[in-house]
């Protein structure tokens, strides 16, 4: 009896895999969508930004990412770009800064100019707390010279523990000091 059940089980899912297959394959299907992942090789934003300054950094973070999105855009159609977490290293629409402020209207120009919708990690603000966040820039008609940009976003609700967050009952000066990566983000 205890062989059979074992053996039930997998038939069971083995048939189950068949039939959902088939009816798969009669689905009509939708055009793919075409995504661009976007990843550029830079690492150790904070060393960086200590050696080189900021607002350095995020010149070379922006430019890479730039050029890499309009790579691919030039090797074939593509529907989305999609760039990494926390890529953006700025508060994207809450802007802190006047370089800040012209960093987010260099996205919104990429997305203008190549009509492409952006979806991109970066920090969202609420009075003084700040969230780890994915941002979606994207078009909403308007004239081709004149387009209309638009942009929502989602607040991370798990964050990892110890890096992006710190349990509250050991977010006190000598954790943060011995773990200085850890993030200060809520969920």
């Amino acid at each position: 009896l205890r062989l059979a059940l074992a053996g039930a089980l997998p038939a069971a899912l083995l048939c189950y895999g068949e039939l959902r297959l088939a009816s798969l394959s009669r689905a009509p299907l939708d055009p793919p969508v075409r995504v661009a992942l976007i990843q550029a090789d830079i690492s150790h934003y904070d060393r960086r930004a200590a050696r080189d300054g900021t607002w350095e950094v995020t010149r070379h973070i922006v430019d890479d990412h730039v050029a890499l999105s309009r790579q691919a855009l030039a090797e074939g159609p593509v529907d989305w770009l999609v760039w990494p977490e926390t890529v953006y290293p700025l508060t994207f629409g809450a802007p802190r800064s006047a370089d800040g402020a012209a960093f987010d209207l260099e996205l919104g120009e990429l997305v203008a100019q190549e009509r492409v919708p952006l979806l991109f990690g970066s920090y969202d603000v609420d009075g003084a707390t700040e969230f780890n966040a994915a941002f979606f820039l994207g078009l909403d008609g308007g004239p081709r010279d004149r387009p209309h940009l638009v942009y929502d976003v989602y607040r991370k609700a798990r964050l990892f523990p110890f890096t992006e967050r710190l349990p509250f009952w050991l977010d006190f000066g000598w954790a943060r000091r011995a773990l200085p990566w850890a993030g200060h983000w809520k969920a």
